[in-house]
Order: structure tokens, then sequence, then C-alpha cells
């Protein structure tokens, strides 16, 4: 079965076109996307591309993006990187056969997504918090044709994920060492000291105060990094 028209919410919008199944329409959870269908490990850019830490490269698109120049807009090829954190452009230097990052948008800093389809390509303009707009020509995929959806379920993982950093840092300020200790002391546990997370080293375990530092290596450890572990223990 294929796709012919998407719902009058754009949902399945990525699938328009696509020969699948019947059983995988039959299960067909549009909140769902299986991103290994939208990676291409054997691309040159992701080989040599750098992530940040817990960053995952998600789906490349090639295409052109117009600069505007002067009056009127000129096209440079290249090809759009999303990963779990960032949108990348990159332009290809064919006499050095090297591809060069020209531009970066934060997921989070993302704004506004408008898409125009045509017959061979798709059309993206992205708008960014600092009012900068970012007008891409992206080639269609073969299995998800439509690099909008794509794009906003990665901004939704990444909101997500941000909100989760959010939390914890505020836990980090609430929780400090002297509820640890009444809590291990409820638990039946007595701890003088605990080991470092980051070296293994011995730290002593203050009477106060949310965070210490290791005397060893110099990293912070939060009451909360020793809450953790000291859960697992007594549960």
């Amino acid at each position: 079965m294929t796709l012919r028209r998407s719902s009058n919410d754009f949902t399945g919008d990525y699938l328009l076109g696509i020969r699948k199944p019947v059983i995988f329409w039959q299960s067909f959870d549009p909140d769902i996307i299986d991103w290994d269908k939208t990676t291409e490990p054997s691309s040159s850019i992701l080989r040599n591309l750098i992530l940040e830490e817990g960053e995952r490269a998600l789906s490349v698109w090639n295409g052109s993006k117009l600069i505007r120049v002067e009056q009127e807009y000129v096209s440079k090829k290249g090809s759009l990187v999303l990963t779990s954190q960032r949108l990348l452009w990159f332009e290809k230097y064919e006499k050095l056969e090297q591809w060069k990052l020209v531009s970066t948008v934060l997921l989070e800093n993302v704004t506004q997504i408008v898409q125009k389809h045509y017959t061979d390509y798709e059309g993206v303009d992205i708008q960014d918090n600092k009012n900068n707009t970012h007008l891409y020509r992206l080639v269609r995929m073969v299995e998800y044709p439509s690099c909008k959806p794509l794009i906003k379920k990665a901004m939704q993982e990444r909101k997500e994920e941000l909100k989760s950093q959010r939390m914890k840092e505020r836990v980090h300020l609430v929780l400090d060492f002297s509820f640890l200790k009444d809590y291990m002391k409820k638990g039946g546990l007595v701890l003088q000291t605990f080991k470092c997370p980051h070296c293994n080293a011995p730290v002593k375990l203050p009477n106060s105060g949310n965070q210490t530092e290791c005397k060893h290596c110099g990293n912070t450890v939060y009451a909360q990094d020793i809450f953790e572990k000291v859960k697992e223990l007594i549960g």
C-alpha cells in the first residue's frame, strides 16, 4: 500500500508516496520515527563529523542552500545534517575533496520551519531566534521524503532533554549532604567516604552543602550523584 494523502494535520506527511506492506500501515504510529533509516553511514560527512557529548547524527540530505548576494540569491550545493542537538550545513570543496562546515543552528534556537513540496526536491526555510532565515532546497529521501517532521521530532526530543537537565541541576541545589546522611541513617547504611565518580579516589563525606571537590582530580561531586548510588544500595 502507498500513502497518497496525509491527514489534515499532516500526520504521516513524511511517508507520502512510499510503498510499505499492509501490516506497516495497520500498526503505523506517527510519533515513532526510525532514525536508523534516515542516516547514511557511508557518507563521508558523517565519518568525519565531530559530535558533542551525547550527540547523535540522525539524518543527511543533499541539496543546495540559497545565499543572498546583493539583490539576488546564489545557490550553493552541499548537505544538511540533522543531529540530536543541531542542524549543520556543509559545503564540499571539489578541488580539495573536503567538506567544510559553513553554518550551525541549535535545535532549541529554531523558531519556524516552512516547507514546500516540489517534484524533485523540497524547499525548507528555517528561521532561528536571531531572525536569520536559512533557505534550503533538498533532494527527497527514499524512506522519509519530507525533512520537516524529522526536524520537529528531533526538536521535541532536544526540548525534553534540556528540560531533564535543568530539573537535575535544580535537584543538585536542593539535595545536600546533610539530607543524604539522614537518608542513609534511616536505611541502615553508614558511609564516611565514597569513591569519586571521575577518578575513583576516596572522598570524605561532608556534613553539609550540596557539592564537594575531589582533592585528587579536582572535579566537583554533587550530593545528588552520591544519592543515586545510595538508592541502588538501600532502595
